[in-house]
């Protein structure tokens, strides 16, 4: 954990849901329509769901055998494993509104701005150029996936 500590990336999940509470979010890809992160933060886990009226921030204290990208895979959501990437420079002021996604791509460290929507997230995470990120899916897993690497 030193390691992980000392280059800034940490453990993390991105969970994509089907459900929303939001009718103009229906049009969304089927299994993508919402999205949240995990982060490992020891000893605990810290969830953060961004909504459309407010930020929700969580934490789980778990045992270390319990295994929570399973468990959110069995409630039926896709899940991406990885690690955040926190070293990153300080980039030009970027303009977007506040998504799940948008919120996401922050903790995570990302900049990609043609990543709009949950599933351009997860086709982002999970492309054969980033190995940082593998699919654990409660369902059959879409085939922008082609994740080789282990976490």
């Amino acid at each position: 954990m030193a390691a992980a500590r000392q280059t800034g990336e940490r453990p993390a999940l991105v969970v994509f849901v089907d459900r929303t509470e939001c009718a103009w979010l229906r049009w969304l890809k089927h299994g993508f329509r919402h999205c949240f992160v995990v982060i490992r933060d020891e000893p605990c886990w810290l969830i953060c769901d961004a909504l459309k009226d407010r930020i929700e921030l969580n934490s789980l204290h778990l045992p270390r055998s319990f295994n929570l990208a399973d468990f959110y895979a069995g409630q039926g959501h896709h899940v991406l494993v990885g690690r955040t990437a926190r070293d990153l420079p300080r980039d030009w002021l970027t303009l977007a509104p506040l998504t799940c996604v948008s919120v996401a791509k922050r903790l995570l460290g990302i900049r990609a701005t043609w990543v709009l929507t949950p599933w351009d997230l997860f086709a982002h995470l999970s492309s054969k150029e980033s190995l940082r990120w593998r699919v654990v899916s409660g369902s059959a897993v879409p085939k922008a996936s082609a994740v080789q690497a282990r976490f």
